[in-house]
């Protein structure tokens, strides 16, 4: 199991969450775990965000992109979605009745949109004892008030130009809180991660690369978020299948 308590800035490799008050200088910002536990908002203290660590290792294999659904239309992004509860018996976060998520969002073949639908996650996925530990330390920061957690799992493959990460752009989710964990970046460059308060900010309130086992944890209603294109490291091929990045994204509303 990894150690995921509230902790300071400063982290630590076996784990633990972290806050900070600007992009590059992270100071030592108590997590008020108490507060966080009892006041559903605002959420994640007064810097509304945190950084820690989670054991990715034995996920990377459920990342496989036969294992996803069928590609989009670019054929380089592979999804599977699903909303997770808590078993109140067993302590055991499980895949709930399976509600098809889509996305909807610009299509690359031409001015028409193009509807995603995905397939559930997986029961195998789910049971990891890393996504197990993800999803603990995602409640144990926002509070019990979250009892429901939808999750994403997605795989995207660089092209041999800058791969569009997010088409939305600068955006919020629309929900209560939002995580996004690296479980692996692979041959590519790019793809940071970056918080605003408002939509016109020309300069990020957090600008960083989530590396493999970053997990980034923030108030939806707080920031606006967005990842910048990533692209190949020189030398692949386009879409090759060694260039990609693999992430896990957690929503959760209170008392949904």
């Amino acid at each position: 199991a990894v150690s995921m308590g509230f902790g300071r800035t400063k982290q630590s490799k076996r784990g633990g969450l972290s806050t900070a008050t600007a992009a590059a200088v992270q100071t030592s910002v108590p997590l008020p775990g108490a507060l966080l536990r009892t006041t559903p908002a605002p959420l994640l203290g007064s810097a509304g965000f945190a950084k820690g660590r989670f054991e990715a290792k034995d996920l990377k294999r459920h990342f496989d992109h036969s294992l996803l659904d069928a590609p989009d239309s670019q054929g380089n992004r592979f999804r599977r979605s699903g909303s997770l509860s808590k078993d109140p018996l067993s302590g055991v976060w499980r895949v709930g009745p399976f509600e098809q998520p889509s996305t909807t969002f610009p299509s690359h073949l031409g001015n028409n949109v193009e509807q995603r639908l995905y397939k559930p996650l997986t029961m195998t996925f789910a049971s990891e004892a890393g996504f197990q530990s993800l999803l603990e330390t995602f409640i144990d920061t926002v509070g019990p008030g979250f009892r429901k957690v939808h999750c994403h799992q997605i795989k995207v493959m660089a092209t041999d130009d800058e791969t569009t990460l997010a088409h939305e752009g600068v955006h919020r989710d629309g929900y209560d809180v939002v995580a996004v964990a690296c479980v692996r970046r692979h041959c590519i460059t790019g793809a940071r991660n970056t918080l605003r308060h408002h939509h016109h900010d020309t300069t990020p309130f957090f600008d960083d690369v989530l590396q493999e086992g970053d997990v980034l944890l923030f108030d939806d209603h707080k920031f606006c978020h967005d990842v910048s294109p990533m692209l190949p490291v020189s030398g692949l091929r386009p879409y090759d299948t060694t260039a990609y990045r693999d992430i896990i994204v957690l929503h959760a509303t209170e008392h949904e």
